[in-house]
């Protein structure tokens, strides 16, 4: 399966239970950039080679590039936990997030990609959930 773009209903507002995390310009970590991304479906509830814990049965496992922009003038957005957790903005300077064979790193893109291709593909973005990082 090759991962391509489509807004996920989980962060779709009223009902989603995920969010937008907009980590702002400047934001040191890291995530991994799937659109284009090799997925592979048969990992499901089983393990996999260099992922030490069991997967669930709605978890799969895909391969990625890690993207790293310290100093973006624009940030990045990764998919989190709602109603919004401040302490989830951990990530957007995580350096757990890195280049290294089997880090964990939150899926995600430069800020506004989401809106963006989801208006390009269906013309339209419902209201979506979204958090922004408290004032540095």
């Amino acid at each position: 399966m090759v991962s391509t773009f489509s807004l996920p209903e989980s962060i779709v507002a009223p009902n989603g239970h995920r969010a937008l995390y907009t980590c702002p310009a400047g934001s040191t970590g890291g995530y991994g950039q799937c659109d284009g991304g090799i997925c592979f479906t048969s990992s499901n509830g089983s393990s996999f080679p260099g992922f030490e814990k069991p997967l669930g049965s709605a978890d799969i496992i895909c391969a990625c590039p890690i993207t790293q922009t310290p100093g973006s003038p624009v940030g990045f957005q990764i998919a989190g936990p709602y109603p919004c957790d401040d302490s989830y903005f951990r990530y957007c300077d995580s350096q757990t997030a890195n280049t290294s064979t089997g880090s964990t790193v939150k899926v995600g893109a430069p800020t506004g990609t989401a809106k963006f291709l989801t208006r390009q593909f269906t013309g339209s973005v419902p209201p979506l959930n979204e958090c922004f990082a408290p004032s540095r």
